[in-house]
């Protein structure tokens, strides 16, 4: 049987590290679609798979951080 994960392994610092690795992709992408080795539809594809993917890791994050707070919370 399996059972619910009560603590994420993955710190506010390793969702960070993730989305600067995705604007850094962005940026990539950006700078062949100006030299001409991505084409505009491929360009535009990524760019909306990077944006997608990006929400969900910030979502992600946030729901990490609440969690935490809600586990470290402990009224007097």
């Amino acid at each position: 049987m399996f059972s619910k994960k009560q603590k994420s392994d993955f710190t506010s610092q390793d969702f960070h590290k993730i989305l600067q690795n995705y604007t850094a992709q962005e940026d990539l992408v950006l700078r062949q679609l100006q030299d001409g080795s991505m084409s505009k539809i491929q360009a535009q594809s990524e760019l909306q798979r990077l944006s997608s993917l990006k929400s969900s890791y910030r979502e992600n994050m946030q729901a990490a951080l609440e969690e935490e707070q809600r586990s470290s919370y402990s009224p007097k």
